[in-house]
């Protein structure tokens, strides 16, 4: 199941940036000279979509043969990187980096710099990184209420609790102070003692710092892609926390003093907020949430 589910993901991963090109020049007007983040895909496919990956799924980011082809990905990446340097002037390092569902790289530069970009030896395609609107109507997990949650925890006593496995959700906002992640978990797929190993031998979309990324025991990594730090909570677009409490919430009080989990409360959940300040969320930010999803072995992906 989780290896068709990576397939699956991969397929809808390529399927968005191939979405990418038209709708950011239909939909948006905008001046040659105005600054835009790009995504540029380089030559080469992604690590997981080779078709033994498909087989073996995220693991295949750590055999022999995923790391070879990772390695020969960036080589690339970082030839393009550079050539865009010298043909645009521009002193922007790189966004985010993209290798295991698309390979690629994040980059501002003003409009006019597309074409040029686009004719380098080893671009495959130059995508604008559009902006989209959150619009919710679901409230965060202090107002939660027993009508939302009284399926929650169905499958709990038939053994699936989630033992040993990682949620990722990808969201608005995050509140990871909430009392619905602060208990124990039975069997974790990552402890905190091996977090930095796993964040330095793992390709990710940028470098993370273990110690931040690491909330408790519950929250293993958490980052907010939308405007690059590791505080997560936003009163403005409250929803996320609510969406992760149902999800392997393992220790929640309901206002009128009901005790719940939820659905597989011993699974370890990887909060990744993508909204700016604004409530808005770019391509780029997305991208990179998926893509360290994937690097992570998230067995599921909100």
């Amino acid at each position: 199941m989780k290896k068709r589910f990576f397939a699956i993901l991969t397929v809808v991963f390529i399927a968005i940036s191939q979405f990418i090109p038209a709708s950011a020049e239909e939909k948006f007007k905008i001046d040659d000279e105005s600054l835009v983040t790009f995504i540029v895909e380089v030559s080469g496919d992604a690590v997981l979509a080779e078709d033994a990956a498909k087989e073996i799924g995220t693991d295949y980011n750590k055999t022999y043969e995923g790391q070879k082809i990772e390695a020969q990905n960036l080589k690339i990446q970082a030839s393009v990187h550079s050539e865009i340097l010298k043909r645009t002037n521009n002193n922007t390092k790189k966004g985010y980096t993209y290798t295991s569902l698309f390979n690629g790289f994040s980059i501002e530069g003003k409009k006019s710099d597309l074409e040029t970009i686009k004719n380098i030896p080893g671009v495959k395609n130059v995508y604008i990184s559009q902006k989209h609107k959150m619009e919710f109507f679901v409230s965060n997990a202090s107002e939660m209420t027993n009508s939302t949650l009284s399926q929650t925890s169905s499958l709990t006593p038939n053994g699936y609790t989630g033992r040993g496995q990682l949620i990722a959700v990808i969201d608005s906002e995050f509140d990871t102070e909430h009392n619905i992640f602060k208990g124990a978990v039975e069997n974790p797929k990552y402890e905190e003692s091996e977090m930095p190993e796993v964040l330095s031998n793992t390709k990710m979309s940028t470098s993370f710092s273990a110690g931040q990324a690491w909330k408790n025991e519950k929250i293993p990594f958490a980052y907010d892609y939308g405007e690059g730090d590791y505080s997560t909570y936003s009163k403005l677009n409250t929803h996320g926390t609510h969406v992760a409490g149902i999800a392997a919430g393992n220790n929640g009080t309901l206002p009128d003093g009901t005790k719940f989990t939820g659905v597989a409360k011993d699974a370890q959940l990887a909060l990744m907020k993508i909204t700016d300040a604004n409530g808005s969320f770019s391509d780029e930010s997305l991208f990179a949430a998926l893509e360290d999803a994937a690097a992570l072995g998230a067995c599921v992906v909100n």
